[in-house]
């Protein structure tokens, strides 16, 4: 039995006890563990009706073997949780997808700090000129940019990290192979070849439909380590995501809108109820950066962040030094950078200065 196929069929049961799956992999071990797990020692997990559910399973072979060779065709990755790639932080949350179908570039996975970017479909220019300013900025320093590929916010939120080179990934609410919007076809096309990454734990062919989406934000802020809120009205699906946040425990960020514009009814009321009010990308990154390290959040460095520590070890260093000795683009440096950050090996200073912090544990020899 390939794993990659027990693991499209178990996504086809991903609404069958939510709850359990994590439970599930704990217990057997993988998709194909559970699939052959007696009914018996199913039912003490799920109980009777969602092991018998994961019985019926079997009946879907063929067409998981039909959606793996398309799969494979089309470059897509698939993630259970049973995968190492599979994102922890996802993995954390209360409902975490069973399988996830990846395209793109799947070592975005490896950068620690993810935000999302979230708000009105139907935005003002103020809204997209802050979600430039932030998705941007925050891009530019190695943060990836989370958000579902609407119109709107979204889309910018996607553009404004691609424009600087930067890590960008779009959740659907539909399979890979049923882009939506139409309009944003082109995007998802840009986001996938560009460095970014698309994802979605639907089949590839699987529609849009309404309530999927909803259902789709648990993942955007799932992924992420905080949820910022450009506009969003009353009933903006945006403030689901923030919902979606604050049940997982994420940092809620909301950028302030003028008072009388209906686009920031939901931003302002998320402030009001404690919402962290940005006003600069910076505020944000220390936020994050605040969180990670007062978690004791391990973060795995890689041989660049050591090459990087053997450059700071010589004394202060301006970023532009730094890059010169490394000969290294900026794209790759700036998440280096920003992993040494959370790793509090580094510390930066006004005007793109960096000091080591801690000169004792830097490797004399190259890896």
């Amino acid at each position: 039995m390939d794993t990659k196929i027990a693991s499209i069929l178990l996504g086809k049961a991903r609404r069958s006890s939510s709850l359990c799956w994590s439970s599930l992999f704990e217990k057997f071990g993988s998709s194909i563990g559970i699939l052959n797990a007696p009914r018996k020692e199913l039912e003490k997990i799920v109980g009777a009706k969602a092991a018998s559910s994961i019985e019926e399973l079997q009946k879907h072979w063929k067409w998981a073997e039909e959606e793996w060779e398309r799969a494979s065709q089309l470059g897509v990755e698939i993630l259970d949780l049973g995968d190492s790639r599979y994102p922890l932080r996802l993995k954390e949350i209360d409902y975490p997808p069973v399988v996830l179908y990846a395209q793109g570039d799947l070592s975005v996975l490896q950068i620690p700090l993810w935000l999302a970017v979230v708000g009105s479909r139907r935005s003002s220019l103020y809204g997209v000129s802050q979600t430039k300013r932030f998705a941007l900025s925050l891009a530019e320093l190695g943060v990836v940019i989370v958000s579902g590929l609407a119109i709107g916010i979204d889309r910018q939120a996607h553009l404004s990290a691609l424009s600087c080179c930067g890590k960008t990934v779009a959740v659907l609410g539909s399979g890979l192979e049923r882009i939506y919007p139409k309009q944003n076809k082109n995007l998802a096309k840009r986001i996938r070849l560009e460095g970014g990454l698309l994802l979605s734990e639907f089949p590839l062919q699987t529609p849009p439909c309404g309530y999927h989406f909803p259902w789709r934000n648990r993942v955007i802020s799932g992924l992420s380590k905080g949820v910022l809120v450009v506009e969003a009205g009353v009933r903006s699906g945006s403030l689901l995501t923030a919902q979606w946040a604050l049940e997982q425990g994420r940092e809620i960020f909301g950028v302030p809108g003028p008072v009388d514009s209906p686009l920031s009814y939901g931003v302002n009321e998320l402030l009001k109820r404690g919402a962290t009010l940005v006003q600069h990308p910076w505020e944000v990154l220390e936020e994050m950066l605040a969180i990670s390290q007062q978690k004791g959040e391990e973060i795995e460095l890689g041989e660049l962040e050591h090459r990087i520590l053997r450059v700071i070890h010589k004394g202060k260093k301006h970023l532009e030094q730094i890059l010169a000795e490394l000969n290294r683009p900026l794209q790759e440096v700036l998440p280096a950078m920003l992993r040494l950050e959370l790793a509090c090996k580094v510390r930066k200073w006004p005007g793109d200065i960096y000091e080591l912090l801690s000169p004792e544990k830097i490797p004399n020899q190259e890896e």
